[in-house]
Parts: C-alpha cells; structure tokens; sequence
C-alpha cells in the first residue's frame, strides 16, 4: 500500500487474524451490509467509501482510486470471507467490540500505570510502537484524530478484547478504559477534513 499510506499501520492491526477474528475487527459479513447509510457522511455509501475512510482516518494517508488494484483486491477479499452471508443482514452482536462505558471519568494515572506495566514493551515508552510491527497509538505516525480508534467506546473495546497481544481478554472493562483513555490522551495527526479525494476520469464505456 506504499503512495496510500503515512501512517506505520496495517489493515491487520485493527483488523486481526486477516479480519477473521471475532471482536477483532471481523470482515465477516461485511460486504453484505452494503451500501450503508453513514452518519459522518450524511449519506448513503459503498463499501469502496468506507474503505477509502480508513485509507483517510487510520492510515492517516490517501484513497486509491476506486478502479485501483488495491482497493480491488480489498473489495473482493471482504467480499470472499462474506460468501454465504444474506444481503443486509444485520452484525452479529457478538462480533463487536464496541463497549457500553463506565460512567466515572477514566483514571488517567491509573492508565499510566497500565500502560507501562501490559502495552510498553511492544509499543514502547513514547507510544511509538516498532515500525509496522507493533503500530504507535500516538505522535505522527500513528492514527489521525478522525479514525474510529480515536473515540473512546471503540478504543475501549479493543482493548478489552484483544490486548495485549500475549494475553488478549486479560484486562478488565475498567482496565481497558483507563489504559484506552491514556493513549488517546496524546497527540496524533489532526483529520484533514478539506484534502481532496481525487479520483481518475473514466470514458463511459469503462461502465
């Protein structure tokens, strides 16, 4: 994905097992669900929109062009390990990772805490991570203010569930909380909302 990428992300780190993963990020089903009414949007969307969104939000980087081989071959691999799945129906629930919250604030100390003793070896003291292989959770080459990480019922849920790497579903609810809250305590790339997607002109006969 080199030219469409700035951040030190892959698919795999929000999508684990290649998407495979039960309340990992699961591809599963996905293509079924589309189009898709999206709320940020105020539209309906294509799956190729809501991937070109992670392209823009987690990469931090740029959209391929709709007709790309990149964004192809992702259309047909989520559109594969959807085979069987009925045209609109609905996520499982036991798929998602997304968590109702606590109602107190996070403790951000405790957080700290957390994060040194469960999260720094792999993505290290400055929240850097180690190149593509354990992804930074902030500074600039990690995810942009405007990626679905960045909120913190979503960021919650991951964790939860799948850190750390060598014991995922370790941390409680709260646990994961505070550590999520913590990470996205620190500054990250801000969205640039105004940046033009440009795509290629195409003859009519393309269709």
């Amino acid at each position: 994905m080199r030219g469409y990428v700035r951040a030190d992300l892959t698919c795999a780190d929000c999508h684990i097992a290649a998407g495979m993963l039960p309340r990992g990020g699961s591809f599963i089903g996905t293509y079924a669900r589309f189009p898709q009414w999206n709320r940020r949007a105020h539209r309906v969307i294509a799956l190729q929109d809501r991937i070109a969104e992670c392209f823009l939000y987690s990469m931090n980087g740029k959209a391929p062009a709709y007709d790309s081989k990149p964004m192809i071959s992702i259309v047909a691999y989520i559109a594969w390990l959807s085979r069987g799945t009925p045209i609109g129906a609905k996520p499982r629930t036991s798929d998602s990772y997304i968590v109702p919250l606590p109602t107190a604030p996070p403790n951000l100390a405790r957080g700290k805490a957390l994060y040194r003793q469960r999260c720094e070896a792999c993505h290290q003291p400055d929240g850097g991570g180690v190149g593509s292989v354990y992804p930074p959770l902030w500074g600039a080459r990690s995810f942009n203010q405007g990626a679905g990480m960045a909120h913190l019922d979503r960021i919650t849920g991951f964790v939860r569930y799948n850190m750390p790497q060598n014991a995922p579903g370790s941390l409680t609810l709260a646990e994961a909380y505070d550590v999520a809250a913590f990470v996205l305590s620190h500054p990250r790339p801000r969205f640039a909302r105004n940046a033009l997607v440009v795509t290629p002109a195409l003859p009519a006969k393309y269709f």
